[in-house]
């Protein structure tokens, strides 16, 4: 029996298939598309795009991480890229990968992420060009698709690193307008940002402002707001505009920002306010930052800062407290070496306790940054330099002191017996250290015809005295002057206890022999002058280069330090607004007027409003250089054309004189040609008589009385029996001993030729003894140069 459902079934499936047969393959063809794309996606995305943007991840990370440790810069500044290697390798793969997508995948719907991340890629690689090229590529490949807003975000970003500001402003308030109607407002704050930044870059205050401005009110972002905040206080504090800024910081905290921000932002309106003399706003702020404990790890800054801020308003002692105690609970820091760095900077201008400030100085080399370091160490090595010199002073000074006291000084006399030496004649004497200044306090500047200058009223410092070269306010230097008398004197009275036996040869060796007069005053003179270097070079304290040096002056320098130290002393007096050291002009005079070939001359006069004196090179002088160097090459013919041509184009140039000399050397020592030496020492001899190329070749013309021949004979017959003397005691030295007393006619091996195509026949070289007894320096020069030139060719030749 047949079943109608079965045949039912059958009948409807009939139909089916050929309905399906009428309408083709359409159907099929839809549902075959759907899955092909799905397919290519999902191998696109796995194959290529995963790993890519994985690997993008991690690497923008890294960026990231790095710039947040910069974000103390200064306001305005674009944070440079901050990838590393590790990172920028990972771009590079990145880049690859979606490189890939759109070649193999070029119909996925993920080549869009492809090419902005292939963008950002070369954006953190600083490869701006090409990553304009992928944003505008993107943007003109989907306008409105769903990564518009951020293409043109990162559009803008590039152009502003390229410093195309014109297009970026563009892109940006259009960027802007849009983002907010689009209800994206962290990417219209962050485009309002980025043309605040392009104001500070064009030096538009107001315009970055109110970008700034406007930025914090389109974010709804606290931690954005905080930093675009910032930014403001930043850009106030660099133009400077303290007090602006002071509040701009201070505001930061009510967009409840993350720790680090809230700490720096504090810090900086703590320091604008102290820099607008708001002491009590600074130090609220900073106590305040001390005693959260939230900003434990930053403690030392902040008590560095307290310290600044009670140093600037004058209360040292606070100060000193301050800086001590970062120095001592943060050794080794940054803090620390920048507190101990600061303590020194008190010590040595504020309280003038020289000692203290070397010691806190070497606290400060260690820890800090690589330039206050350097700066520590340079003043801890002046300052040991100034403690050095002032004990051999006041050494020396003591020494002067007691150089006129009788019982000190004991002399023999012709019958070797011990008697004091006659002080009357030398306490008569007028002291040779009469100042050479006016004693007048109210005087400005010595007389014209004195490069010492008078002191003005100082309570730091006082004029010479008769007796002593450094006279200070308290007793301190005359106590040790006295007790290194004493000590002196006891150190003969108990050896005299000790030894009874001591004979009168014995006990004049142990007395203190008497030192002259004058070579203490010029040592005194010397370590005054290095002592004043010191205090202008190293340590920069006015008041004491100027004392030195004026005393360096008055004790006696020689012509090279005296127009240093004069220009020293006007650079001080010009330094100085009230005028305390007197008027720089006056210094400039005694300098151009009694010094015109100092180094110091030019400024002097260029200060006193001549014009600069023209420097003329002489043309000869690279003609002589070379001639000299050929001379020296061997290449004799060569060197005299060249000399020949300053003597023939060059006369009135000094190197003419020292050009003909020269020549004549060559024709004499190297071509053996005496005519042609004699010829050019007689030119110069009558030509350049007062030069001391004139005076050396005098003395190699032969005498008159002996001219029984010309003079070119005598000289030729001079040189041969030179020649034959040589060449006489060369043969003896050849000989062996043992072959003359034998009386086997000895075997000599002929010489090796090193002529060279020059004439084998050369003038003996001068014996050092004897030879040279004739010679001036300049021939003495000459002669050393050639004798090393054929040592050093002979040497040449000898290698195998």
């Amino acid at each position: 029996m047949v079943n109608v459902r079965s045949v039912r079934s059958a009948i409807l499936a009939s139909l089916l298939l050929l309905s399906l047969s009428q309408s083709g393959c359409s159907v099929f063809s839809s549902i075959g598309g759907w899955f092909s794309q799905g397919y290519d996606d999902t191998i696109a995305y796995f194959n290529a795009y995963y790993n890519a943007k994985r690997l993008f991840d991690e690497a923008e990370a890294e960026v990231l991480a790095a710039r947040s440790s910069l974000r103390a810069n200064p306001a305005g500044a674009n944070l440079q890229s901050a990838s590393g290697s590790t990172a920028k390798q990972k771009f590079t793969v990145v880049i690859d990968k979606c490189s890939n997508v759109l070649s193999f995948y070029p119909k996925s719907n993920i080549v869009e992420d492809a090419l902005f991340l292939i963008g950002k890629s070369y954006f953190y690689q600083d490869e701006f060009l090409k990553a304009e090229r992928k944003f505008t590529e993107l943007l003109a490949k989907s306008p409105n698709g769903p990564l518009a807003l951020e293409s043109q975000l990162w559009l803008l970003k590039t152009l502003q690193r390229l410093n195309r500001f014109d297009d970026a402003l563009r892109v940006g308030q259009d960027l802007s307008a849009t983002a907010v109607d689009a209800g994206r407002e962290e990417i219209a704050g962050e485009a309002l940002m980025i043309l605040g930044d392009i104001a500070v870059s064009q030096k538009n205050t107001d315009g970055a402002v109110e970008q700034y401005a406007k930025a914090v009110a389109t974010y709804d972002d606290g931690a954005m707001q905080a930093a675009v905040q910032m930014k403001i206080g930043d850009l106030y504090f660099s133009i400077p505009d303290y007090e602006k800024a002071a509040p701009a910081y201070f505001g930061v905290q009510k967009y409840s920002p993350d720790d680090y921000t809230l700490y720096r932002t504090q810090i900086q309106a703590a320091i604008a306010y102290r820099h607008s003399k708001g002491y009590d706003q600074s130090l609220a702020i900073l106590r305040k930052l001390e005693s959260d404990y939230r900003f434990l790890d930053y403690r030392g800054t902040i008590r560095f800062e307290i310290g600044n801020t009670f140093s600037q308003s004058g209360n040292l002692e606070e100060a000193i407290n301050m800086y001590r105690l970062v120095d001592t609970t943060n050794s080794k820091t940054e803090a620390g070496a920048k507190a101990a760095f600061e303590l020194g900077i008190l010590y040595q201008y504020e309280i003038g306790n020289y000692v203290g400030a070397r010691g806190a100085y070497s606290h400060a080399t260690v820890g800090g940054a690589q330039e206050l370091t350097l700066d520590a160490t340079k003043k801890v090595s002046a300052l040991d330099s100034y403690f050095r010199l002032q004990q051999q002073f006041v050494k020396l000074d003591s020494i002067y002191f007691i150089l006129d006291i009788d019982s000190m000084w004991i002399k023999k006399d012709s019958t070797a017996s011990l008697v004091k030496k006659d002080s009357s004649s030398s306490l008569a004497k007028k002291d040779p250290l009469a100042p050479l200044v006016k004693k007048d306090s109210s005087a400005s500047l010595a007389e014209r015809n004195s490069p010492g200058l008078a002191v003005k009223t100082d309570s730091s410092v006082s004029l010479v005295k008769e007796d002593s070269i450094l006279v200070m306010k308290d007793t301190t230097l005359l106590r040790t002057r006295l007790d290194t008398l004493k000590s002196l004197r006891d150190t003969v009275r108990s050896s005299k206890i000790r030894d009874t036996t001591l004979t009168r040869a014995s006990a004049s060796s142990l007395l203190i022999q008497r030192p002259r007069k004058d070579t203490v005053v010029a040592t005194l003179g010397r370590l005054a002058y290095f002592l004043g270097e010191i205090f202008y070079s190293e340590l920069d304290v006015p008041d004491s280069t100027f004392f030195w040096l004026n005393q360096s002056l008055k004790l006696g320098l020689d012509s090279v330090k005296t127009p240093r130290a004069l220009y020293v002393l006007s650079e001080v007096a010009r330094s100085s607004s009230d005028r305390r050291y007197g008027e720089e002009e006056d210094l400039y005079w005694i300098i151009a007027d009694r010094y015109p070939k100092s180094v110091y001359a030019e400024e002097a006069r260029i200060a006193l409003g001549f014009r600069p004196t023209l420097t003329k090179e002489d043309p000869a002088a690279p003609i002589y250089a070379v001639a000299e160097s050929l001379m020296y090459a061997g290449r004799y013919q060569k060197a005299l054309d060249s000399l020949g041509r300053i003597v023939r184009d060059f006369a009135d140039s000094p190197l003419a004189p020292k050009s003909r000399y020269t020549m004549a050397w060559i024709y004499e020592n190297h071509l053996a040609n005496p005519d042609s030496a004699l010829s050019q020492y007689k030119t110069l001899s009558q030509k350049y008589v007062t030069t001391k190329y004139g005076l050396a070749a005098q003395r190699r013309i032969p005498p008159a009385d002996s001219l029984v021949q010309p003079a070119a004979d005598s000289v030729k017959k001079s040189l041969l029996d030179a020649r034959k003397k040589v060449l006489a005691d060369t043969t003896k030295k050849a000989i062996p001993d043992s072959s003359l007393k034998a009386g086997v006619a000895p075997v000599l091996k002929a010489p090796v030729d090193t002529t060279g195509g020059r004439p084998a026949i050369r003038p003996p070289k001068p014996d050092s003894a004897k030879g040279n007894i004739d010679l001036d320096p300049i021939e003495r020069k000459a002669a050393a140069g050639i004798d090393s030139l054929k040592n050093r060719k002979n040497k040449e030749v000898e290698k195998p």
